[in-house]
């Protein structure tokens, strides 16, 4: 589906990758979403898709609390970096 976005459609990519981030954690793919948080965050902040920071905020609750890994705690900072900004 996202190969079939224009790059006139970035802000439809910055609304569809929290969703993906959000798969990915719960299929226990901790370094693929934290990929696909950083590409939304981006994208949700140059076209200023405010419902796509809404969404990767939404995101910060998702990975276990017990779960440690440098792609758990990568995605946990970035994620609380969106909050901070908010």
């Amino acid at each position: 589906m996202l190969g079939s976005l224009g790059p006139s459609d970035n802000k439809v990519r910055a609304l569809v990758l929290p969703d993906l981030a959000t798969t990915a954690v719960a299929h226990r793919s901790y370094d693929r979403a934290d990929d696909l948080a950083t590409v939304a965050a981006d994208l949700a902040v140059r076209t200023e898709a405010s419902l796509a920071l809404g969404l990767l905020r939404d995101l910060a609750g998702v990975p276990p609390a017990g779960k440690r890994s440098a792609a758990v705690e990568s995605l946990r900072g970035r994620l609380a970096a969106l909050s901070q900004s908010a």
